[in-house]
């Protein structure tokens, strides 16, 4: 099965990519403002928010900086 961190995975390399990129033909202030766009967009606030909704994950975070995986409804 392919996990989140998976796709994760993938598409960073691409993102860093296109950000090399906008950095080189942008003046630093429009730089510093489309990598914000697209790391909202890119990361957990956008693709990654609905990447978790399509595969079903369900993480609890525990203040750690980990997540740690459940199924829905408890132990079994």
């Amino acid at each position: 099965m392919v996990s989140k961190e998976d796709i994760e995975r993938l598409l960073n390399p691409h993102l860093t990519r296109l950000l090399q990129v906008a950095e080189v033909g942008m003046p630093s202030s429009q730089f510093q403002a489309y990598r914000k766009f697209a790391l909202d967009e890119l990361g957990n606030n956008g693709f990654g928010k609905e990447l978790e909704k399509l595969l079903g994950s369900k993480t609890a975070r525990h203040g750690t900086g980990r997540n740690t995986l459940r199924k829905e409804g408890g132990a079994s």
